[in-house]
């Protein structure tokens, strides 16, 4: 949840909806991908802007890093093997 923004539950939703319907996870995760990829690139606007005088409050630098790195650490833990039974029931 961002201060601005609220809690963020859409990329949950379509990724436990991707899986349901069958897809791999590796793309049923691609909203996270997403979201650490933009977040990385806005990080990398920070810190160049940084390197070239700008100042930067340490609140805000810190708060961009911890939610490029929140993006990026998500993982879906269970037995490859497994699936789920999602044919409806009779």
């Amino acid at each position: 949840m961002t201060p601005l923004g609220g809690p963020q539950l859409l990329p949950y939703q379509n990724t436990i909806g991707r899986i349901l319907i069958g897809q791999p996870v590796g793309h049923a995760l691609k909203d996270f991908n997403e979201r650490y990829a933009a977040l990385s690139a806005s990080l990398s606007g920070i810190l160049e802007e940084i390197s070239f005088g700008a100042h930067v409050s340490d609140d805000e630098l810190a708060a961009a890093w911890i939610e490029r790195n929140d993006a990026q650490n998500y993982i879906i833990v269970g037995d490859p093997a497994a699936r789920l039974r999602v044919e409806a029931m009779s």
